[in-house]
C-alpha cells in the first residue's frame, strides 16, 4: 500500500469480502471511491469490447498507464507553514484533470483494488510522469506534442548525442566522459513544463528551450515497430540545473 485512503459518500463504501494479507480489495458495485490528498483515482483497467460480429477486442491498456477518474483537493506546497502573523499555508490543487490519461513512474506504489469488476489504483500525483487528452489521441500512442507535464516537472526530448547506459540511464555523450560526481548532465528541448512544486511560484524553464539536467524518468511512447528514435524524459524542476533561451 502506497498509504492512499478511501473515503466514501453517503451511499457507503464496502468491501465484498475482508481484505486479507496479499489479497486486493474488492468493493460493491455503486461505491463512491474518492481520492484524498494530492492523490489520483486512476482505472488502470479497460472493459473489453466486442464487435457486432462477436469479436473481441484486445485491452489497449498499457503498463503504468491509466485513466484519471476523479483527483484529490490537493496538499499544502508553500514555502510559507503559516502560523502567527504568517500567511496561511497554500493548498495546492492536483494538476492533472479528470478525464486524462497518466503515464506514471515504474517505481510508483500502487494501492490498487477492484471496483466494479475493473481494476483502479491510487496515485500519488508526485509519480505521475505526464498526461494526455486520450480522446484527441488517435490509435496507439500518444504523440510527443500532446504529453502535459505534471506538477514539478518537465518532458523534454533528450539531444540525439545522448547515449544509454545499461540499466536505461540517459547521459549525453560528453557526460558519459567524465563520469565526474553529482550525476551525470544530460541536455534536451523541453516540450511541456508543470506548474511549480511550490503554490505561487512560476516555473524558471518554458517550452521550447534547451535544458540542461541531471537524472530523470524515460517516458515509453512507443511507434512504428514498437519503437521511436528519438528519447523523452519527465524530470523534475528540481534536476533542472541550467537553459538557455530559443
Amino acid at each position: 500500500s502506497s498509504g492512499g485512503r478511501l473515503a466514501a459518500s453517503s451511499a457507503g463504501l464496502r468491501l465484498r469480502r475482508p481484505a486479507r494479507g496479499g489479497e486486493r480489495p474488492s468493493f460493491e458495485s455503486g461505491a463512491a471511491v474518492e481520492p484524498l490528498a494530492s492523490y489520483l483515482l486512476v482505472r488502470l483497467g479497460e472493459p473489453e469490447k466486442t464487435t457486432k460480429a462477436g469479436i473481441v477486442l484486445p485491452n489497449r491498456q498499457r503498463p503504468n498507464e491509466g485513466d484519471v477518474v476523479a483527483v484529490g483537493p490537493g496538499e499544502v506546497r508553500s514555502a510559507s507553514t503559516g502560523g502567527v502573523g504568517g500567511a496561511p499555508p497554500a493548498v495546492a490543487p492536483v494538476a492533472v484533470p479528470a478525464g486524462h490519461r497518466i503515464l506514471y513512474s515504474s517505481y510508483a506504489q500502487v494501492t490498487k483494488f477492484e471496483l466494479e469488476g475493473l481494476e483502479h489504483g491510487l496515485v500519488r500525483e508526485d509519480d505521475v510522469l505526464a498526461s494526455f487528452d486520450p480522446s484527441a489521441a488517435a490509435v496507439g500512442p500518444p504523440e510527443p506534442s500532446s504529453l502535459l507535464a505534471p506538477r514539478g516537472r518537465v518532458v523534454v526530448r533528450v539531444d540525439e548525442q545522448s547515449l544509454e547506459t545499461e540499466d536505461g540511464l540517459l547521459l549525453s555523450a560528453g557526460a558519459a566522459k567524465e563520469g565526474g560526481g553529482g550525476g551525470a548532465i544530460s541536455a534536451g528541448i523541453v516540450l511541456s513544463v508543470g506548474k511549480s512544486a511550490i503554490e505561487g511560484e512560476e516555473p524558471e524553464l518554458a517550452a521550447g528551450e534547451r535544458v540542461y539536467f541531471r537524472y530523470g524518468d524515460e517516458i515509453k511512447l512507443g511507434g512504428a515497430g514498437g519503437s521511436r528514435r528519438e528519447k523523452y524524459m519527465s524530470v523534475r524542476l528540481a534536476n533542472c540545473i541550467a537553459k538557455v533561451a530559443s
